[in-house]
């Protein structure tokens, strides 16, 4: 049985005059071990789509790690800001773990 983490993000905000740059990664842990850090382009604030026009990623989870409890997640840096992410799990054996994230 395969095992997938679908990443969903967008804001419902209004972001349309932020020009500062931000850099969304993709995570994927079990335990300390990184299964997935697959990093975005990089994308001003503004660029962050609505609800309507969401960014959406689907990733298999090692068939090494199928049966790990995962942290699954966002990690994103703004320039001159700092860093900050957004994490969930996934549980053992759960086939799909949808992971919403509504920037704000």
């Amino acid at each position: 049985m395969s095992r997938d983490i679908n990443y969903v993000l967008f804001t419902k905000k209004d972001f349309s005059n932020n020009n500062d740059t931000i850099r969304f990664r993709l995570l994927m842990r079990s335990g300390n071990q990184v299964l997935l850090d697959s990093p975005l382009a990089p994308m001003t604030i503004s660029q962050i789509p609505d609800s309507l026009h969401r960014m959406s990623f689907l990733k298999h989870v090692p068939s090494a790690n199928r049966n790990d409890d995962l942290v699954v997640g966002f990690l994103y840096q703004i320039d001159n800001v700092g860093n900050s992410w957004f994490l969930d799990s996934s549980k053992a054996n759960n086939p799909v773990k949808t992971v919403i994230y509504s920037f704000q």
